[in-house]
């Protein structure tokens, strides 16, 4: 990824990312239409695990930016809203959730959180950009929280994220069959399109409004 140094590099990174995924969502869309018989029912079908793809994909991608972001700018975490001062100890709670620690290394823990203001963000943990391959609600709350953006603008996508485009994306991948329509497909992608603009939009205002800043 190109060092993205100004906010109008960034946006558009971010834009031209968009771009292309709903590009080729809107092909698909359009191919699924003018196919007929068992292609269109194959189309339609492929069309379900491509679109979650390009949800998980553009998420990713502007996460990672937006980090990356930061990262060369070597803020320092006392600059930064509370969140993002995580990223300092994600691989030390890492070793704390497998190991018991002892009393003198808890309270070093301590310490080093509280003193960690002057640490400047200068490497992006990668554990925080793993999705797990699976986008669901429950993911997006903990990626928004660490973000420092507001889930609630998601908070109407949560039910189409997971029990639609979720459980019927899973079902294919898994072999299963289900019928997809032309118009199923057409819903789908809509929801699809707008909540990758939303977060777009979101981290996107971060940057140009420096509301990552305390």
């Amino acid at each position: 990824m190109a060092q993205l140094r100004t906010a109008e590099e960034f946006t558009s990174f971010v834009t031209s990312d968009l771009t292309w995924r709903i590009r080729e969502i809107s092909d698909i869309r359009s191919t699924a239409t003018a196919a007929v018989g068992g292609l269109s029912r194959a189309i339609l079908r492929a069309s379900v695990p491509l679109m979650y793809a390009h949800w998980e994909g553009h998420v990713s991608v502007v996460s990672r930016a937006y980090l990356d972001f930061l990262a060369i700018r070597r803020l320092r975490y006392s600059s930064l809203k509370q969140a993002f001062r995580l990223n300092a100890f994600f691989a030390t709670i890492r070793r704390m959730t497998q190991t018991r620690l002892s009393y003198m290394d808890q309270i070093l823990f301590l310490r080093n959180v509280l003193d960690s203001g002057d640490s400047q963000l200068r490497a992006v943990d990668e554990d925080v950009l793993h999705t797990r391959s699976n986008l669901n609600s429950e993911v997006l709350q903990d990626l928004c929280c660490f973000l420092s953006l507001d889930v609630d603008h998601f908070a109407d996508d949560f039910d189409f994220l997971d029990k639609i485009l979720l459980n019927r994306r899973n079902n294919i991948a898994h072999g299963q069959f289900i019928e997809i329509d032309i118009n199923m497909l057409r819903d789908m992608s809509d929801r699809v399109i707008e909540m990758m603009r939303k977060f777009n939009n979101l981290v996107d205002n971060e940057v140009n409004l420096q509301g990552y800043r305390t």
